[in-house]
């Protein structure tokens, strides 16, 4: 039996200079209905900032139209030959010990008290407004947070936020 090897599915590309046009443009865009992700561009082509919009090449003059319209910021538009792994899937738990679960997302870790959701500390990153992102949300619960992408603008604060939601993920499944 032989079996088909499966073609690479290009993938089209929005590109910015800061992190806050490429979270507002994949809000819009998925509110819009198209299938999109944040994934890292490649290093050839990259705009400025480690994320970019991915989506299918078919929802490209949709995307140009939002652009047009004013309903999302103009980006470049760049077209690959392969999908490339979303950053929403390197997010993974460790029970560092018992009753303390850690997020980890690259390079950021959130760390927990399982008794009560509360955030007892961030480490890593190495942006500039993680500090002050880490003081704004420790000692508070993962519901009680603020939103680390409302007070933060790097691509580390948004590694937070994968990693808060992560873990209210996890942690919610535990207590239902």
């Amino acid at each position: 039996m032989f079996f088909k090897k499966k073609e690479p599915e290009p993938k089209a590309l929005l590109l910015y200079t800061n992190i806050q046009d490429v979270i507002y443009s994949h809000s819009v865009l998925l509110k819009e209905g198209l299938g999109v992700s944040l994934v890292p561009p490649p290093a050839g082509i990259a705009a400025g900032c480690d994320l970019a919009v991915q989506f299918n090449p078919a929802e490209a003059e949709t995307a140009k139209s939002l652009m047009h319209s004013g309903h999302i910021l103009p980006g470049q538009l760049h077209y690959v030959a392969c999908s490339i792994d979303p950053v929403e899937n390197v997010a993974m738990i460790i029970e560092i010990e018992p009753g303390y679960l850690m997020a980890k997302c690259n390079n950021i870790k959130v760390t927990i008290d399982q008794a009560n959701g509360e955030i007892v500390n961030i480490s890593g990153g190495g942006c500039p407004d993680i500090p002050y992102v880490a003081q704004t949300v420790t000692g508070k619960t993962l519901w009680d947070c603020p939103e680390p992408v409302e007070i933060g603008s790097t691509l580390c604060t948004y590694m937070v936020q994968l990693a808060i939601d992560t873990l209210r993920q996890e942690v919610g499944r535990c207590w239902l």
